[in-house]
Formats: C-alpha cells, structure tokens, sequence
C-alpha cells in the first residue's frame, strides 16, 4: 500500500500520482509542489524554447492501475513533438478550482517565465468546486507577493487577503489560540491523515424510513445517487458554484484577448457510459457550446471536446470497485497524447 499523500486525495489506491521527468527535468508539478516545474521552465525558456502549459485537475497528473513504464499525457506529448523550438510543461492541482488554476499559472510569470500558449484541461464536475483550498490561499498569500488588483480573480483573493490582515490587527489572537494553532500545525506537519481529516471518500446512508438501503458513492469526486431500485440521479451543479468558476474561466480569455495570448481549452476525457451519463446532459451541453462560441470570436482561442476518445477498456476503477470515471490507465494517455497534438498541430502550426 503506497502512503497517503495530500495530493492524493480523492484518486485512491489504484491510481497513482506521477512526477514526469524528461532529461533529469520535472516537466508537471502537483497540488503546491511548484518549484521543480520552475526551474526546469527557467531552463527552458534559456535555451530560448517556447513553453505551452497545461493546467487542470488529477486526471493530468494520475495513472489508473499503472505499470512500471506507464507515462503521462504530457510525456507522450513531448515525446511526439518534432519541434526543437517548444516544449509541453503541466500544472495540476486535485479538484481544481478555475481560481487556482489561474494562479498557479501566475505563479510562473511572477518567476519570469513567459507562456506561449496556455491550454486548460476543462472537467466539468470541477464547476461546483467552491472556494479557493485554505492550502493554496496560503500559497499565494506567501509565494504572489507581486499581487494587486485587475481582474475578478485577482479582486476577489487581493480584498481578501486585505480583509484578513485588518482582521489580525483590530484583533489579536490571544495565547490559547496560538497554542492551540501550534499544535494543530505540527500534527498536520506530521500527519498526513490528521491534515486531511475532512477529506471523506465514500459513505453509506441506511434511511430506515423508507425501508430503503441508499448509497453515495464518490467516483474520485463525483457524486451518483443510487437506489435498490437502480435509479441512478446525478445532481445539478449549483448555479452559485458554477458562476464563481466561469468568471475566472472568463478571466482567462479576458486576459488573453488583452495580451494577445493564446488560449486553448478542452473538455477533458470520460468514461463512456452506456446507460447513465455522469452529468446533467442539458448543463453539459450549453457550457460546451458556450466554451465553443467564445473561442470562435478570436483566432488566438481554441477549443476541443475530446470527451469520447478513450474506450472504456482504458479505464480503470476505484478502490470499492467502482468504475473511475475521472482516471484512466497508460494507453489514455497516449490517446489523449495523440489527440491533443493533432489538434495543437491546427491551432500552433507555427510552434509544432
């Protein structure tokens, strides 16, 4: 049994997390652990090569039942370029938030590294994540020291940091509560359960009511209700959770239109399901289209649904069995590989 890790969390015991390296160089970073992607960009970007980033959730950064020489995405990717002049870098956090994404990718800039293309691994179900983890807030608090006001994004963490500064001031933690908030320091330092003690992968609700065993089982995040009647439900994404989430999504191509940036979104890989489709259908469908028109306003944008390219016997399952609906084995990720340089042979000629 491999040990827990934060960044683990919600990927199980059948998927690992890698670490990718190409020439001695980490090319993907995971959750906080930026500083390794760092270097190897500043390395890069002085042999004058351009970097596409990658940013989204686990699925980038996770192998479903791997075996000794099972690669990622991204190392299939440049194992496939051609192109001397460019280089594929990754950036994911589990369960991302669209705001995290965004300053993770700030996080580069901030070290001076320049992005050519930015291309965002979109799951739809990362819509309802809501808010910004406290482990990565204090990320930026202690690493985006450049940060001031400018989008929405940056508003919103700018007043928030400036809110919990005036707080500490008008009130100062008296000695019990720093007490007590050294010795939770140190246990989660020490353990890594203790520091993930709210993190909750699957429970059973026996309602005894209705006579009726249910169960709610958290697909590596996502949630299906089900029934003795086999009636399966899957819940809405709030609209609340999910604007909060386009408008940094909104960012992104805000920021991009100014700069004249490139910009290149897709709909991430699922499973295919021949009877329950794992999202609302009609939301599904309207954010893709929406996603699809807002590219087509700028040559600088793209956009791609590569939902159903990787047949279901690349899939893996959970550790309750359950089929993985997020994470799939190393022959995905040479078909997401493939897909992807396809595509970006279209939308980057010039870099591929």
């Amino acid at each position: 049994m491999k040990d827990f890790k934060p960044e683990d969390a919600g990927v199980g015991f059948n998927t690992v997390v890698k670490r990718a390296k190409v020439n001695g160089f980490q090319i993907n970073s995971v959750w906080l652990d930026h500083q390794n992607l760092i270097k190897t960009a500043k390395h890069y970007h002085s042999e004058g090569k351009k970097i596409v980033l990658f940013l989204g959730a686990s699925q980038l950064n996770s192998i479903n039942q791997p075996e000794e020489e099972s690669k990622l995405m991204i190392e299939y990717l440049n194992e496939l370029n051609q192109n001397d002049s460019i280089v594929f870098l990754q950036a994911s956090i589990p369960d991302a938030t669209y705001h995290e994404l965004y300053f993770v990718r700030e996080y580069l800039r901030e070290n001076n590294i320049p992005i050519y293309c930015t291309c965002v691994s979109l799951c739809f179900d990362d819509l309802r994540e809501r808010p910004i983890k406290p482990e990565f807030f204090q990320f930026i608090e202690e690493n985006l020291t450049a940060l001031n006001k400018g989008n929405f994004v940056k508003n919103e963490v700018y007043n928030q940091i400036e809110e919990k500064k005036k707080k500490a001031k008008d009130n100062p933690k008296t000695p019990n509560v720093l007490i007590e908030e050294e010795i939770v320091e140190n246990l989660e330092e020490v353990s890594s359960l203790y520091k993930n003690r709210n993190k909750v992968i699957a429970k059973n609700k026996i309602n005894f009511g209705n006579y009726l065993s249910e169960s709610i089982i958290l697909l590596s995040g996502m949630k299906l209700r089900s029934s003795l009647t086999g009636e399966l439900v899957t819940p809405k994404i709030q609209a609340k959770d999910s604007t909060w989430n386009v408008k940094a999504i909104n960012t992104f191509f805000e920021e991009a239109r100014t700069k004249g940036e490139r910009l290149f979104f897709y709909y991430q890989p699922l499973r295919p399901h021949s009877s329950v489709f794992p999202y609302d259908s009609t939301q599904f469908i309207n954010f893709r289209s929406y996603l699809s028109v807002k590219c087509d306003s700028n040559e600088n944008f793209g956009f791609t649904d590569l939902t159903p390219i990787i047949p279901q016997e690349f899939w893996g399952k959970t550790d309750l069995g359950y089929p993985d609906i997020f994470h799939f084995q190393d022959k995905g990720h040479k078909i997401l590989a493939d897909s992807l340089k396809c595509k970006l042979q279209k939308f980057l000629p010039d870099a591929i």
